[in-house]
């Protein structure tokens, strides 16, 4: 249920991001959560030695391009790191329902 959550959310933030619809405070409490759940997961890995964790670096890059996207509109980067969320949500839905 949580991981469905966290899919929805990651795919709901590639969506906003790809289609340019500009709620500030939506976009700013996704990136917030996004980046918040990048450094719970990286920490997390790191602490188990392993340092090959390209969940928690997508989510990391995509806070950061939504920040830039908030901050100076779109650009390239902001649409790589967004198809590239939008790739990680559905990867971890269909993994979530799989399971």
């Amino acid at each position: 249920m949580i991981l469905t959550l966290l899919s929805i959310l990651d795919i709901t933030a590639a969506l906003m991001t790809m289609f340019e619809i500009r709620i500030i405070p939506l976009l700013v409490f996704l990136a917030m959560f996004l980046f918040l759940k990048a450094l719970f997961s990286l920490l997390s890995s790191f602490a188990r030695n392993d340092y090959t964790d390209w969940l928690g670096t997508v989510d990391l890059l995509a806070s950061v391009g939504m920040f830039i996207f908030i901050a100076l509109g779109t650009n390239s980067f902001v649409e790589i790191t967004s198809k590239l969320l939008l790739f990680k949500g559905t990867y971890c839905l269909i993994r979530a329902y799989g399971s």
